[in-house]
């Protein structure tokens, strides 16, 4: 997963091709991530509460002006919208992909509100989390379902763009009630 000093994968062919519902690693077996989530987008979907809905991977460790470039976030959201009734959609985004759906609605500008009816945030973090400070300096706590050593996780982060879209703004800590 390591990437280069241009934050472009060292090794070829990587790719992303769904979003992990699942994960059975060496160390942690069978942790559902995002299947119930599915699983109720399926339902709703088969009882006509919904029409469609897409699932959009997209790789994580690079930038998010990288992630949107090749435009098929854009192309999704587009052909969604085409085939709902209303000819709009719903946007449910976690985490990093809240800043990706925000980054997107800035490049379609004033086109958005013709696409999207409304996006649903959920964990984002908004300002970003000084959490990230001691995982880009440290190797600290990355929160990966396996441990890598605080070396070995410092030393994959130096070169990963997306660590640093969750770096704490200057507002984070005018926002923080917690933080003084």
């Amino acid at each position: 997963l390591y990437l280069d000093e241009q934050g472009e994968s060292v090794r070829q062919g990587i790719t992303t091709e769904e979003v992990i519902d699942t994960f059975d690693g060496p160390l942690v077996f069978n942790v559902k991530i995002y299947a119930s989530f599915f699983e109720d987008l399926e339902q709703r979907k088969s009882e006509g509460a919904i029409s469609d809905y897409a699932v959009v991977p997209y790789d994580w460790r690079l930038s998010i002006p990288d992630i949107l470039a090749d435009g098929s976030i854009e192309q999704t959201l587009r052909d969604l919208a085409a085939s709902s009734h209303p000819g709009k959609v719903t946007i449910i985004a976690h985490s990093n992909g809240g800043l990706i759906a925000k980054a997107l609605v800035n490049r379609l500008g004033g086109e958005a509100s013709d696409l999207i009816d409304q996006i649903i945030l959920v964990a984002v973090p908004q300002v970003g989390t000084p959490k990230v400070v001691g995982a880009v300096l440290h190797g600290y706590d990355i929160s990966v379902p396996f441990r890598f050593s605080d070396a070995r996780a410092r030393d994959f982060l130096n070169n990963a763009p997306f660590i640093y879209h969750l770096l704490p703004h200057p507002d984070y800590y005018n926002r923080c009630r917690y933080c003084g």
